[in-house]
């Protein structure tokens, strides 16, 4: 990959300034103050935005409000960039102002900055990321050398590492074993475990308790519908029994009416008889009075019999009473819910897991502990061993020893830490236990006010008398409200029976006072003794009428059962019907709501299996997770073995080429301190030791080498690095560069003309670019 242009628009100083660069070899040179910093830093902030790496917020170096322009709002540039690999050439273009990054690639005019690889170090989008695939720390201390910063800082080791690593595995471009375990254990972290209630695990678990929890509340719903429903079967029977005792009745009643029709036919025909005999005989007013009179005594009868029933019956239950019943009720079995909620809640269980992971995590501290302790020993032993016996080469082994002490070092500083925040929630788990407490003693004092109130010995008892209580008090309002518009009718017909009576009395009194007699007893004495033709006619229509309203328009074979009225007796009672159909209506109801309970708990049942099923689920995962991290360290661990070897082997090459060969061998260990063999004192002697021209000559080999293990066809960007080289030194160096910018793109920043006149002694191919 190679920088084509350089198009600082708006940044810092420059406005509308294009630097155009060669494949090979570049010199911009410039006096200080010219702006050479700032082509440095605005190569870093078109690739990677000043963004900091963070995956979790968005954040900005200094840099990014350092080099805003004083004048105007513009605040962008661009790259060009060409790809030899491919032959594709690409334009970058940033607006800091807006923080919009724009990439097109020039040879089919797509636009790529929307892809996920230019946010893989950082929320803001990073063309570095997508074009080399190294986080910005990685590309400053490898793309980047300057005079001041040779050495890789310290903060850097972990990416630069990554990025090793990847090297060791180049088979698979696509792995990363820090990356993998890290996803790996921050998904662990979300899975957790039953004891972290804020964990997946810990979530379903807390969901599985509540759902125990909850169906306990169902508990015996199967066996109360069982009775509803043969109570159902019990109130059916009963039912169908009164309805067909009423059945009965009514052919009674219709077999009575019969049996009179056919005696009043008897009777008809004997007076059908005598009236052959006795024609010319009228007894219009004779049978008007008789009916009147048989009518006045029905009325007269059935008035007595309804003023001597009682209307006036029980009082209805107040009110206030029945509501307060209800209150009551659903205070009890709120009270009873929250019992069993805060019972399935086990605090101290959870506090027993906690111990038990202080005593894992101490007695993990303390181990380590004592190897850290034995480690250090073994290095002292090792140090006095070599100054003993001269054999210094053996401290090597002190190295390792010190590798291994740093980790345990960790471990040891994680396992405290870990206990640290167990206890702290051990602490929590108290405090919840301790309100837990005192709402029982709370709810304790209500339950007692309830017993007392309803004089229950036993809290288990308590709904249940209350809901006993609250059922009672409905059954008997509901007979009340019956009997009372029974009542009302009754005293209706009271009123119609005495004004039917009054209106009969007008008559008699009207058809006596026409016949000359006081009473309805002397016409009908008066009749009988003169009884003629027209008084068994009217008999006989008497009897007609009568017949005709005992039919009712019934037809009279229909009214013959075949009964023997004398041998049954049947009473039926249509009040007892009527309550046992309340009561139907009422069991329905409740086997309808006991129907729904059911349907709930299988609802619970079936959530409940699954929610135990998706915690095996999580458990296996999590089983897995832990195995697969396991196995991607022990791979890990290998590779790493292969990492310091081809970095010291390509260091030694670099060293060997700018030296002239007087430094041939060195060691580089994991934290990247560097041990040079002097060909003189025949020992390995660390690089602080060396004069300032060799240690950046070891630096600058190093920067290269990196680069070589991570992108082998970067550029590179060197700022005034050769301060400290005296002239052969500098000579050899920029040799080397020259002959290096065949395989890559380089750029040397200088504020003298030194590089220039050393390029051209040289006679070097290389582009000039002078700064003003």
């Amino acid at each position: 990959m190679k920088i084509k242009e350089i198009g600082l628009v708006e940044f810092g100083k420059f406005h509308k300034h294009i630097i155009k660069l060669n494949d090979g070899l570049n010199l911009i040179e410039g006096p200080n103050e010219s702006g050479k910093s700032t082509i440095f830093s605005f190569i870093n902030g078109i690739l990677y935005g000043f963004a900091k790496p963070s995956k979790n917020r968005r954040s900005f170096e200094e840099d990014l409000e350092k080099y805003k322009p004083w004048v105007g709002d513009d605040y962008r540039g661009y790259l060009k960039l060409y790809d030899d690999k491919t032959k594709t050439e690409y334009i970058v273009e940033k607006d800091f102002n807006k923080e919009k990054l724009s990439v097109l690639n020039l040879n089919t005019g797509e636009q790529l900055e929307n892809r996920d690889e230019f946010t893989t170090f950082s929320k803001v989008k990073q063309a570095g990321a997508y074009f080399f695939n190294v986080d910005s720390k990685v590309f400053s201390n490898t793309f980047f050398i300057g005079q001041k910063n040779l050495k890789i800082n310290s903060d850097s080791y972990e990416s630069i590492r990554n990025e090793l690593e990847k090297f060791a595995n180049a088979g698979d471009e696509k792995y990363d074993a820090n990356l993998a375990i890290s996803l790996l254990e921050e998904k662990l972290k979300t899975i957790g475990r039953e004891s972290i209630s804020k964990s997946e695990i810990g979530v379903l678990n807390s969901k599985v308790n509540r759902l125990n929890a909850k169906l306990l509340e169902y508990d015996g719903a199967e066996d109360e519908y069982l009775k509803l429903k043969e109570r159902e079967k019990s109130i059916d029977r009963e039912i169908d029994s009164s309805k067909k005792n009423i059945s009965i009745e009514r052919e009674l009643s219709e077999q009575a009416d019969y049996n009179n029709i056919i005696s009043m036919t008897e009777e008809l025909k004997h007076l059908k008889e005598l009236q052959k005999n006795n024609s010319g005989i009228s007894a219009e007013e004779y049978q008007k009075i008789v009916e009147i009179d048989e009518k006045s005594k029905n009325f007269k009868e059935k008035l007595k019999e309804l003023q001597f029933e009682d209307v006036t019956g029980d009082k209805s239950i107040d009110g206030r009473y029945y509501n307060q019943l209800l209150s009551d009720y659903n205070e009890v079995k709120r009270l009873n819910k929250r019992i069993l909620e805060l019972n399935s809640i086990n605090y101290s269980k959870e506090m027993e897991i906690l111990s038990r992971d202080i005593i894992v995590s101490t007695s993990k501290a303390n181990k380590n502990l004592a190897k850290i302790i034995f480690s250090l020993f073994l290095v002292g032993l090792i140090a006095v061993s070599s100054l003993i016996f001269k054999k210094y080469y053996i401290n090597v082994i002190s190295i390792f020893i010190l590798i291994y002490t740093y980790l345990r070092i960790a471990e040891y500083k994680i396992s405290k830490d870990v206990v640290k925040r167990v206890e702290s929630r051990i602490d929590e788990y108290h405090k919840l236990s301790d309100a837990k407490t005192a709402e029982k003693k709370k709810m304790d004092v209500e339950f007692q006010k309830f017993l007392d109130k309803y004089n229950v010995d036993d809290i288990a008892n308590l709904e249940d008398e209350i809901s006993s209580k609250w059922d009672e008090a409905k059954k008997h309002n509901i007979r009340i409200e019956l009997k009372k518009t029974e009542t009302a009718k009754k005293q209706k017909e009271i009123e119609f029976l005495k004004n039917e009576i009054e209106k009969i009395e007008v008559e008699i009194q009207r058809i006596c006072v026409k016949n000359n007699v006081s009473t309805i007893l002397e016409l009908k004495e008066k009749f009988k003794n003169n009884m003629d033709s027209s008084s068994i006619e009217t008999k006989i229509q008497g009897l007609n009428k009568i017949i005709e309203l005992t039919l009712k328009g019934r037809n009279l074979e229909s009214l013959n059962h075949g009964i023997d009225v004398c041998d049954i007796e049947i009473k039926a009672d249509k009040d007892q019907l009527k309550e046992l159909e309340i009561e139907q209506a009422k069991l329905e109801k409740e086997i309808s709501i006991c129907e729904e309970k059911l349907k709930e708990k299988q609802s619970l049942v079936e959530d409940l299996n699954y929610k135990k099923e998706e915690l095996s689920e999580k458990t296996e995962h999590k089983n897995a997770i832990t195995r697969a991290i396991e196995k991607i360290k022990e791979l890990s661990e290998k590779s790493k073995v292969e990492i310091l070897p081809q970095l010291t082997k390509n260091i030694a090459h670099y060293l060997k080429l700018i030296t002239d060969k007087k430094y041939t061998q060195l060691i580089v260990d994991y934290e990247f301190n560097i041990k040079v063999f002097d060909e003189d004192v025949k020992s390995y002697i660390d690089a602080k030791n060396l004069s300032n021209g060799t240690l950046d000559q070891l630096y600058f080999c190093f920067r290269l080498a990196l680069l070589d293990m991570i992108i082998k066809d970067a550029p590179l960007f060197l700022d005034d690095i050769f301060i400290q080289y005296d002239d052969e030194r500098f000579l050899n160096t920029l040799k080397f560069i020259e002959e290096e910018s065949k395989k890559r793109q380089i750029v040397i920043f200088s504020a003298t003309n030194r590089e220039k006149s050393a390029l051209d002694k040289i006679g070097a191919n290389y582009n000039y670019i002078e700064m003003r």
